[in-house]
């Protein structure tokens, strides 16, 4: 140290300056004009200088301006002050920010005059780092807690809570609990026992306990994990977690999982039924048109006697048929997946319905000898379409003869229960399997489509005689006891009171011949055209054949007949735009020639088309010869 006076200090100065020197604060002393006069080995170390460098010096030799007033300003203040001034300061020393913590007081002389200021400072940059330090990992650490989804309670080994930090946990009794609490005080008996074994546990071995399980909360059940961790000898660290979320959104993509591995299930199995399909309809197409080219070829050849000849044709006959109603079925279960099916509904006798069914089988019952027995209750109406109502009859009745060996007995019966008539029909075949009895009525499911199977068919009938029953308002249901135990079906729909006119009472007969009618045929395929000339002239008809749409309008230039038969899908102008053509022409050139459409495209789709364009009526391909006769005759008659 340099003390001010030149002369030797007293023992209460040297006492003072060794004092001083030992302080391992910054000591210092200024006079009035704020040169240093006094200052110890710390404060030379933090001004990186000297004693001797600094005494003389004022705050503007040692430090940047800015700080050197604002130091001045502090000692002015002092000065002007009758008590310590103590406060913080913020430094720029040697390129740092240095904190300190000073106290400054007047230094006067023996007659009370002052005569500068002391000071002592201590360094608190460090400090007031770790400080900060601390203060923002525990902001951390309260972010952190506060964005876990866990309840933290520190606990000792007697189960009471000495910290709680509640975080993101779900509100509940356990997210209100309070230091001081016991763990008895907040959870029923058996769970605060089992807390505490697990604060035993985890005490007595150093290691971590963890523990699932699930609980009721405001009536729901939640699922929770307890963790136990050893703090010390004496204290853990308890974490309750809530994972009723998590174990909900488990649960929901099993279930998703779940019906995905259904929905696969059954999208393979209608893969398989659609293979299956294709299989067997291939072969019930093909099947008909074995004996057709074999019996055909046959009678090419001319070398059949009579009786070959006439079982030549009924079997041509009978399968063709057989494949025109395999094509009705697939075109009727398309029409009713594409909800196009509409009924004329009028009152129908179900009595008559059932019969001519009945008489449609017979031949076929016959055959197997077969016996069929019937109790129809007397005059039993409903309200339909009794061509679809007949279908559905001869549907189920079909089926009975299909399944039944021979010698085997069908029974239908018709009557009434709660305002609904019944149509049963049973039999003594096959019978059904109770595993197969819920698809019974699905599109192209069969017991057995294997390669193996014993009746063929495509699968539709069924699916046809439900779609049906439901347009009528009814139902339709089956049972079976199992396979070679019978089946029986159940049709019910609505009755209706009385009807004074019926659908499907015999209509007046027509004449059958032809005489004095010209007829036109208008077709490109050659055979087509032969036929109905074949059918046209057995009918006592004079018929015109032409090949194209063209053909036809230079014909009614050269004549006008007294109907025309055209076919729709005809080359460069179909059969549609040919009757828009016709139909702009006048009365002498043949603008109101009556027409019936025949065409291979089947619906009422291209039925609408054929009358919006100017045909009277429209056929389908293959025709019945009765059909194609009533269907001239009529349109002859009715008035243009």
């Amino acid at each position: 140290m340099n003390p001010i006076s030149k002369s030797e200090p007293s023992q209460a100065e040297l006492i003072l300056q060794a004092m001083v020197a030992s302080v391992p604060d910054i000591f210092f002393a200024k006079d009035n004009q704020g040169r240093y006069v006094l200052l110890n080995k710390a404060a030379a170390n933090w001004l990186n200088l000297t004693a001797e460098q600094v005494i003389g010096q004022t705050d503007e030799d040692l430090f940047p301006a800015e700080t050197a007033q604002r130091i001045k300003a502090e000692d002015s203040r002092v000065l002007q002050s009758e008590t310590p001034y103590r406060f913080e300061e913020e430094i720029m020393h040697q390129g740092q920010v240095r904190s300190l913590h000073t106290t400054k007081i007047v230094w006067r002389d023996s007659s009370g005059q002052p005569k500068g200021i002391i000071g002592i400072s201590r360094d608190i940059t460090e400090q007031k780092r770790t400080a900060q330090a601390l203060q923002q990992s525990e902001e951390i650490n309260q972010a952190i807690l506060s964005a876990l989804p866990d309840l933290i309670i520190r606990m000792d080994a007697e189960g009471t809570y000495l910290d709680v930090k509640v975080g993101n946990f779900p509100l509940s009794r356990l997210s209100e609990t309070k230091i001081g609490e016991n763990v008895r005080d907040v959870l029923p008996p058996a769970a605060a026992e089992k807390r505490l074994e697990m604060v035993a546990k985890a005490l007595s071995t150093r290691t971590m306990q963890c523990i699932e399980f699930s609980t009721e909360v405001d009536g729901k059940t939640c699922w929770r994990e307890v963790r136990m961790i050893p703090l010390s000898d004496r204290e853990v660290i308890m974490s309750v977690r809530d994972f009723t979320k998590l174990n909900r959104a488990k649960l929901a993509l099993a279930e998703a999982l779940h019906k995905e591995q259904v929905i696969r299930k059954e999208a393979e199995r209608a893969n398989q039924v659609k293979d299956e399909f294709l299989t067997v309809i291939s072969h019930e197409l093909r099947t008909p048109l074995n004996p057709i080219l074999g019996w055909a070829s046959l009678l090419k050849r001319g070398n059949l006697s009579e009786d070959k000849v006439e079982k030549a044709i009924e079997t041509i006959e009978r399968n063709a048929k057989l494949q025109t109603q395999l094509i009705d079925d697939l075109l009727d279960i398309a029409r009713m997946l594409r909800g196009k099916v509409t009924l004329e509904a009028k009152p129908v006798s179900l009595n008559r319905t059932i019969t001519q069914a009945l008489e449609t089988v017979q031949l076929a019952a016959k055959s197997k000898a077969l016996s069929i027995e019937t109790q129809l209750a007397q005059e039993v109406l409903v309200r339909g379409d009794s061509v679809r109502l007949q279908q559905i009859v001869w549907n189920l009745l079909s089926n009975a003869v299909k399944f039944t060996p021979e010698n085997g007995q069908i029974s239908v019966r018709l009557f009434t229960v709660d305002h609904r008539a019944c149509i049963q029909v049973s039999d003594t075949g096959v019978g059904i399997r109770l595993e197969f009895l819920p698809y019974v009525f699905e599109r192209f499911r069969q017991e057995n489509s294997t390669l193996t199977r014993q009746f063929g068919g495509l699968g539709l009938g069924l699916a046809i005689v439900r779609q049906l029953c439901e347009l009528h308002g009814g139902t339709v249901s089956v049972a079976s006891k199992g396979e070679n135990a019978g089946t029986t079906f159940t049709v019910q729909l609505p009755l209706i009171e009385s009807a004074t006119t019926l659908e499907g009472e015999p209509a007046e007969p027509l004449p059958e011949s032809l005489e004095r009618v010209h007829i036109l045929v208008v077709d490109d395929n050659s055979d087509a055209r032969d036929i109905l000339t074949t059918i046209l002239q057995e009918k006592q008809a004079t018929v015109t054949q032409v090949a194209s749409s063209v053909e036809c309008l230079q014909q009614l230039d050269y004549e006008v007949p007294d109907l025309i038969i055209c076919d729709i899908g005809l080359p460069e102008i179909n059969g549609y735009e040919l009757m828009k053509y016709i139909r702009q022409r006048t009365a002498e050139k043949g603008g109101q020639v009556r027409a019936i459409a025949l065409s291979a495209y089947a619906g009422e789709k291209y039925q609408r088309q054929a009358i919006a364009a100017g045909f009277q009526s429209y056929l389908t391909k293959p025709i019945e010869i009765v059909s194609l006769i009533r269907t001239v005759q009529t349109v002859l008659k009715e008035p243009f």
